[in-house]
């Protein structure tokens, strides 16, 4: 059995957290890696908090990533 929505969501806000603190740890370059895997993931899921949450990330991913 592959993964589920659910599974994707889950893995899409632990990337959120890793890139995060990948910038706090001066570690932008790979921040933007998992922002952007994040990112993949949310536009596979098709309701708005997902779209809200990608929006959030792409955000990050043009400031707090760089």
């Amino acid at each position: 059995m592959g993964p589920t929505l659910a599974d994707d969501w889950q893995l899409a806000l632990t990337l959120e957290h890793l890139a995060a603190a990948l910038v706090d740890a001066g570690r932008p370059e790979e921040a933007r890696r998992w922002g952007r895997e994040a990112v993949a993931l949310l536009a596979r899921l098709p309701d708005a908090r997902a779209a809200s949450l990608r929006t959030r990330i792409a955000q990050s991913l043009r400031t707090e990533f760089r």
